[in-house]
């Protein structure tokens, strides 16, 4: 497996054994409470300054607060 390097660790493992962890949950449409619970926990872990989920089980997360804004949006539900 190649090197992926953040802060002079090599995190492939980790990065590989969250995927794995991701897939094993069912997140069916409309039943993503579990899998948004991981991902919130694991942004809490990274040191995300904010760390939420909303009312509709969105995932939003933020670091910093300067003036450019990046925005990452995905799908956590699967289908049957």
């Amino acid at each position: 497996m190649r090197k992926l390097m953040m802060n002079g660790i090599d995190i492939a493992n980790d990065l590989l054994a969250f995927a794995q962890e991701l897939v094993r949950i069912n997140s069916y449409s409309g039943q993503e409470e579990q899998v948004a619970k991981v991902i919130a926990s694991k942004m809490g872990t990274l040191g995300f300054d904010e760390v939420k989920i909303d009312r509709y089980g969105n995932v939003l997360g933020r670091v910093g607060d300067g003036e450019k804004i990046i925005l990452f949006d995905s799908h956590t539900d699967t289908v049957a």
